[in-house]
């Protein structure tokens, strides 16, 4: 089989193709609280209902859990998250139990801008 280079073969996914749930633009400052380096400035640019992505200018370990932190218009949101990946600055958040918080944030009838 050929590589599937522009995601035509539905048996091969395509990295935009294999995420599981749908993302957002989100764009919020962030406060990422870490055990190995204390506070840490952010800012989110999506969210998804597994995750969030945010432009961090500090270093954090793939597989570390942290704790981020926004002031929201509903009021203040605190989500644990493992950092999943990172891009130069991008970091990719797994939640690991979203719970009420996200639902607020996604809304029923999509997300809060």
């Amino acid at each position: 089989m050929e590589p599937n280079q522009l995601g035509t073969d539905p048996t091969i996914y395509s990295p935009i193709e294999s995420r599981r749930h749908k993302r957002f633009e989100f764009e919020v400052d962030l406060q990422i609280h870490s055990l190995r380096t204390g506070r840490i400035p952010g800012r989110a640019v999506d969210i998804s209902e597994s995750g969030i992505a945010a432009i961090v200018a500090a270093e954090l370990l793939i597989g570390e859990v942290v704790e981020l932190s926004a002031q929201l218009r509903f009021g203040p949101l605190n989500i644990r998250a493992i950092v999943r990946n990172k891009n130069f600055f991008r970091y990719g958040f797994e939640f690991v139990d979203p719970g009420d918080a996200l639902e607020q944030v996604l809304g029923s009838n999509g997300p809060i801008s």
